[in-house]
């Protein structure tokens, strides 16, 4: 019976680790129109970008999930990155209303924006009708700080493009830094966590040993 537990065990800590990495820090879906790099093929193709290019584009601009639609004339992007502002903000939605829009120069760039509240979050929203090289296109974005992390969901569409995807993707938009419980202790946690995963596996390592040596000893014994 000690060794079926010990079995478990060893199964349970090896499942553990994968169970917590799978975890994402964010909930964002589109509809079957775009295509996710990372998840479907061609989203480079689409961008007249290589895979590896579009790859190391994201790394650099701390992009975590790219979407974009067949004819490329919508965009969908979200970025996640911790800065020294966003530490000192922590939480906007702790910070009243006239407050963030003092701040939306320093967190966006840019002087113009609405402050609205989602799902208990609030968020910088504006729009800016911009040019590249590409040509003219509307810039749709939602900015916010949580968990000391700063947060920038972008729709990039053509003119005469249909905007209706931006509320619905928008709607999908989610975080556990979102939610005032984990905020108070994601910091605990961050540290708890992977201290407990390597406990956790020392101690796999040790009934490993174990459940060898006691085998071992049983065969010898048998041969005896």
């Amino acid at each position: 019976m000690k060794k079926v537990i010990a079995v478990l065990t060893v199964l349970l800590c090896l499942a553990l680790p994968l169970s917590l990495s799978a975890e994402t820090l964010f909930s964002l879906s589109a509809n079957e129109d775009f295509a996710v790099f990372g998840k479907e093929e061609g989203v480079g193709a689409r961008l007249h970008m290589t895979d590896e290019e579009l790859r190391e584009y994201c790394e650099a601009n701390d992009i975590v999930y790219l979407a974009v639609n067949q004819d490329n004339s919508k965009q969908i992007r979200l970025s996640v990155s911790s800065t020294g502002f966003s530490s000192g903000v922590g939480r906007l939605s702790t910070l009243s209303d006239e407050k963030i829009r003092a701040l939306i120069p320093d967190l966006t760039g840019e002087t113009q924006g609405e402050v609205i509240s989602a799902k208990g979050q609030k968020f910088i929203r504006q729009e800016l009708n911009l040019r590249d090289s590409g040509g003219e296109y509307l810039l749709t974005r939602y900015i916010t700080v949580a968990a000391k992390t700063y947060y920038v969901l972008s729709f990039y569409t053509a003119p005469g493009a249909d905007t209706k995807y931006i509320d619905e993707v928008f709607e999908s938009f989610s975080s556990p830094d979102f939610t005032a419980k984990v905020i108070e202790n994601l910091s605990v946690w961050r540290v708890v966590i992977p201290l407990f995963i390597v406990l956790l596996s020392i101690g796999c390592v040790g009934i490993v040993f174990l459940l060898i040596r006691d085998i071992r000893k049983q065969t010898a014994d048998g041969e005896e």
